[in-house]
């Protein structure tokens, strides 16, 4: 990740989910014509243990859609069979990231969609970077690149930041060797459509989640003769410059931060009130004074600020949160280390999962990279406009970014989607905020539903969100009602 502190990850609620039994490829599926249902692509059991319960197919596409003719590499699908038979056709889903696999997403959290399930076959792809299609992998110690002291206030301090990302860099150049070049967010989408025609369909229905929405609006961008029905739930505005976003990210965590603060006072969780301490817990980090395990192995602050990020998330872990700054005052950092270590995936082994990997690929061939003057200027603005999540955010150790710099992939206009797509925005979402997500939906002539809360995405945490997004897809709901707001109130 660049120490611009982008924060684009979705945290997910895992839970099983099972595909039923005896069905037959192709068996229950809708597509858009009896030629295309003749062709299509074999589903089979997925052999993969996370993704048990599904049935997988693979999709021959371009490696460089620019040289159809040349090399070709395999997409990974999987789908969760509808209850209904035969089924209203395919709904595609993508949980965010970007870096995060929807194949696993689905074998995780299908069960969570039980409603769209009970027309839709549910069908995920794996986008560039992650595990079933082009898989970026470095296998990279990530708590050097993230762990490290973010304040630098030593040279020593400095390199530490600098040297690891070059590391980093260089390592993910070394095992990945040809593929970092065609991993986008473009060619993700490029690869959706791909998909989309190996099963003969002329509109896609799609529900898509952070850099899923991201991924939905480059689609619809591209495409928008080939869009259904599109809920996008969570949508930063991909118009952005990277540090812009950052900024912009860190405005929203700021936000969040305020609304854990008043959480907690209202309930007294810590002994003075929520940001005093959660400063001086700030500040005990910055004197090393805060140990994890032992009391020569200290929390560092990109521990502790990535830590805090990770509990915001979700409004249900602001008792973590007020629990991890209480420790931290009593001289342990090990809840944070903790939340920081389910931020970065760290495996029960030690390891690191390859999700920051792929995130970190997609952004350098999305966006430009800042120049060092450029990140010294952000750096200065940021300190004055997050007091709490500044180093974060901020560039703090300014430099050339070591990773491969490769063609930025050119973004396609947006598009008017007269009424086609619909978007979804919690006006406390700390990591895609409100004000985002409500410019982009007016400039694509979208609606917006409003949730009145504090959660990243808003379906899984609000019961009238999903009531909605369920009439969108059963197309009980006229999209074209941005003169007509629907709010769903906290609690909802």
């Amino acid at each position: 990740m660049r120490r611009t502190g982008i924060l684009l990850l979705l945290v997910l609620t895992a839970c099983t989910s099972t595909a039923p039994a005896g069905t037959s490829p192709g068996e229950g599926m809708t597509t858009s014509s009896p030629e295309a249902r003749a062709t299509l692509p074999a589903f089979t059991p997925c052999t993969e243990e996370k993704l048990t319960g599904l049935l997988c197919a693979s999709i021959r596409v371009p490696l460089d859609y620019d040289d159809p003719g040349g090399e070709k590499i395999d997409v990974g699908v999987a789908m969760l069979r509808s209850k209904k038979s035969p089924s209203d056709g395919m709904l595609f889903t993508n949980p965010g990231g970007p870096g995060f696999s929807g194949r696993e997403f689905l074998a995780q959290s299908g069960n969570s969609f039980e409603e769209l399930r009970a027309t839709f076959d549910l069908v995920a792809i794996d986008p560039r970077g992650t595990s079933g299609t082009l898989h970026v992998k470095c296998g990279f110690d990530m708590a050097r690149v993230l762990g490290p002291d973010i304040t630098p206030d030593s040279a020593e301090d400095f390199s530490k930041l600098v040297d690891a990302d070059k590391e980093y860099s260089r390592t993910c150049l070394e095992r990945n060797n040809g593929n970092l070049e065609h991993v986008s967010t473009r060619e993700s989408a490029m690869d959706m459509r791909s998909v989309a025609d190996a099963f003969g369909i002329k509109e896609m229905n799609y529900l898509g989640f952070s850099y899923g929405s991201e991924l939905g609006v480059m689609y619809a961008s591209l495409y928008p003769e080939r869009v259904g029905r599109f809920v996008l739930d969570g949508a930063s505005d991909p118009r952005k410059k990277l540090l812009d976003r950052s900024l912009s990210q860190g405005l929203g965590f700021e936000r969040t931060l305020g609304d854990f603060f008043n959480w907690c006072d209202a309930r007294s969780c810590t002994t003075d009130k929520a940001e005093a301490s959660f400063k001086a817990a700030a500040d005990m980090v910055e004197s090393n004074e805060v140990s994890v395990g032992t009391a020569t192995d200290v929390l560092t602050s990109g521990m502790f600020y990535l830590g805090t990020a990770t509990a915001l998330y979700n409004a249900q872990t602001y008792p973590v949160l007020a629990t991890a700054i209480n420790e931290a005052l009593s001289g342990s950092g090990s809840k944070f280390a903790e939340l920081f270590a389910a931020y970065a995936n760290k495996q029960d082994d030690g390891t690191y999962g390859s999700e920051l990997d792929a995130l970190r690929a997609v952004l350098s061939r999305d966006d430009k990279s800042p120049t060092v003057e450029e990140q010294s200027i952000a750096a200065q603005e940021m300190k004055k406009l997050l007091p709490n999540f500044w180093p974060l955010f901020a560039p703090t150790a300014p430099h050339e970014d070591p990773w491969p710099q490769y063609e930025i992939q050119k973004r396609p206009p947006l598009t008017n989607m007269d009424g086609k797509v619909v978007f979804v925005a919690a006006t406390l979402d700390p990591a895609t905020t409100y004000e985002d997500t409500v410019n982009l939906a007016r400039d694509m002539n979208s609606a917006v539903i409003t949730r009145v809360g504090a959660t990243h995405t808003s379906f899984g945490a609000s019961k009238c969100v999903r009531d909605v997004v369920i009439s969108v897809f059963a197309k009980e709901l006229q999209l074209l009602s941005t003169t007509k707001p629907i709010v769903c109130e906290q609690g909802e």
